[in-house]
């Protein structure tokens, strides 16, 4: 059983185009906690997302389903920028923990921006709101598993079609 392995390469022209990039959607929870200290200052808001199950996903500019290999993670820092519509100028606060937790991607921060972005996303929150999680990554490098071949990924077997991203940043 021989599998393909690439490094991420510029974008070709034809089918078997593969964008050097993801971008993700999860589910987020925003809670809203009481001051730790007794206060009547009300904490900061706190967030947890999970940013990925750890299953095949459906990728814009990816021909057939995308695995991403939890253990070929490569997250520079806990403390991450989280950004409403991933513009810079609307900030919401940021992670100050990315984890692999039961095969997932699991993220949790603070709502620790003053911006109209971070205040819709609390009383949205607030009132009930489903807010969904853009996770993007560059992929430094993908197995492409054929049809009929096996592989095991984040404690799971699939079977090809299917890419499966090994090395990527977060």
């Amino acid at each position: 059983m021989s599998k393909t392995t690439k490094k991420s390469q510029p974008p070709k022209t034809d089918a078997t185009r593969v964008p050097l990039s993801l971008s993700l959607s999860a589910t987020a929870l925003i809670e809203i906690e009481a001051a730790a200290d007794g206060s009547n200052i009300p904490a900061l808001p706190r967030f947890h997302m999970v940013a990925y199950t750890g299953t095949p996903m459906r990728v814009s500019g990816w021909r057939y389903p995308v695995i991403l290999d939890l253990a070929g993670l490569a997250v520079p820092s806990q403390a991450r920028p989280i950004r409403f519509g991933h513009d810079p100028l609307s900030g919401v606060g940021h992670t100050d923990a990315i984890r692999v937790e039961q095969g997932q991607l699991v993220a949790t921060g603070i709502v620790s921006r003053d911006t109209p972005a971070a205040r819709e996303v609390v009383v949205s929150s607030k009132n009930g709101f489903p807010w969904q999680a853009s996770v993007g990554a560059s992929v430094d490098e993908f197995e492409f598993v054929k049809d009929g071949q096996k592989v095991m990924v984040n404690g799971s077997q699939y079977s090809g079609p299917l890419n499966v991203v090994r090395k990527r940043l977060g």
